[in-house]
């Protein structure tokens, strides 16, 4: 028999958030609502993509977007020097 993982790569926090919005008891520390969370990921992965795989500029991962104030941006050089678009 081989041995069944019970731990996955992936998590699904997003998804996971919905059904632990406090309903259930569970608190996740989460401050955004998980549709919010879900935008914002969908968006800035989608740009990622379009910028590494389709070679289309991103603006949106140029510099902080007023649009996702939740979202930081740290150089790798100073990642002490972090921006947000609040």
């Amino acid at each position: 028999m081989r041995p069944i993982s019970t731990g996955s790569p992936w998590t699904g926090h997003p998804l996971l958030g919905q059904h632990a919005d406090g309903r259930r008891g569970l608190d996740l520390g989460a401050t955004l609502p998980a549709a919010r969370i879900s935008q914002i990921t969908r968006r800035y992965t989608g740009a990622f993509f379009d910028l590494h795989l389709r070679h289309r500029p991103q603006p949106l991962l140029d510099q902080p977007s007023p649009q996702y104030p939740e979202v930081g941006f740290c150089s790798t050089a100073t990642p002490s020097r972090c921006t947000s678009g609040m």
